[in-house]
């Protein structure tokens, strides 16, 4: 099983890297005048927290995009990095949470050791009925995905 879950990690991690690569490469054609939004947030109850997520697509395989030590979603590429999650929805439902304390999660002021936001990814995917995933993340994330 561990071989199994370390390959469709090692997968994930690939596909992540190449698609973020065809991403940067091609990020110097995006139209940055274009009249386009970022993707509206959801919330989901995960124990006594409402966490924010954001979700593109509904259909497929669930590919769970795992923030590091940002909040992607409020940074001035916040349009750049709605596009880049957009690019799988046409093959995967890909939800991007936003970590307790973040973006406009609930902060109870404790709870960001590894063990804590790993419940809260599970939590979360509990709450959306998502079984198995795939995920993607760097850095800090990884610990997370990992436990």
């Amino acid at each position: 099983m561990r071989g199994i879950i370390a390959g469709r990690f090692s997968l994930a991690a690939l596909l992540f890297a190449l698609v973020a690569w065809s991403a940067s490469a091609a990020g110097n054609n995006i139209d940055r005048s274009a009249a386009s939004t970022v993707a509206e947030s959801r919330f989901a109850e995960v124990g006594d927290l409402q966490l924010e997520y954001f979700q593109f697509g509904d259909d497929g395989t669930p590919l769970v995009f795992v923030q590091d030590h940002h909040d992607y979603f409020r940074l001035e590429e916040a349009q750049e990095w709605a596009e880049f999650l957009a690019r799988f929805s046409d093959e995967f439902r890909v939800v991007a949470p936003v970590r307790r304390g973040w973006g406009r999660s609930d902060d109870p002021g404790y709870g960001y050791g590894i063990e804590t936001q790993a419940r809260d990814i599970l939590g979360l995917l509990d709450a959306l009925g998502i079984e198995r995933a795939i995920f993607a993340g760097r850095t800090m994330a990884t610990q997370e995905m990992l436990w």
